[in-house]
């Protein structure tokens, strides 16, 4: 073999060395964007909800809860309605970042079941589902369109 021919072979090599490593990178880097999204998103969601449940360090939300079940919710006074929103958007928030996850796949349809089961129960509350009205269009629009379901079957 001439040190030509050994040399076009050893081009050749270095070329696939190449190749193969951008592919690892590449892959790394895919890997390690599927990791840091539901990281991403559980940052949000802490944050958001610190945000919305620091006023709810009153009694102002039991008893607006405490109205809610026994359907005196004519009788809610405006801090009273308040704290109810900001604990439902609190509620809400964690449910969209699952959404989210569910979306993006890192979450089973199982898991998403049991979300379902519980945004149906969170909106058997008149309160809650007055309030969703209100504030729906704080949230995306796909996880507005799938608890409009819920909330209107």
């Amino acid at each position: 073999m001439s040190a030509e021919r050994i040399q076009g072979w050893l081009q050749v090599g270095g070329l696939l060395g190449v190749v193969a490593s951008l592919i690892f990178v590449g892959m790394q880097m895919e890997q390690t964007q599927e990791t840091a999204d539901p990281s991403d998103s559980q940052a949000r969601v802490s944050t958001r909800i610190s945000v919305l449940t620091a006023p709810l360090a009153s009694e102002t939300l039991l008893r607006a809860l405490t109205k809610d079940a026994t359907g005196q919710l004519m009788t809610l006074t405006p801090e009273e309605e308040l704290a109810a929103s900001y604990f439902l958007w609190a509620q809400l928030a964690y449910f969209e970042s699952e959404h989210y996850d569910y979306r993006r796949g890192h979450r089973s349809d199982e898991h998403w079941a049991t979300v379902v089961e519980n945004l149906q129960a969170l909106f058997e509350s008149e309160l809650n589902r007055m309030i969703w009205r209100d504030s729906a269009r704080t949230f995306q629009p796909s996880f507005r369109e799938d608890v409009d379901r819920i909330v209107s079957p």
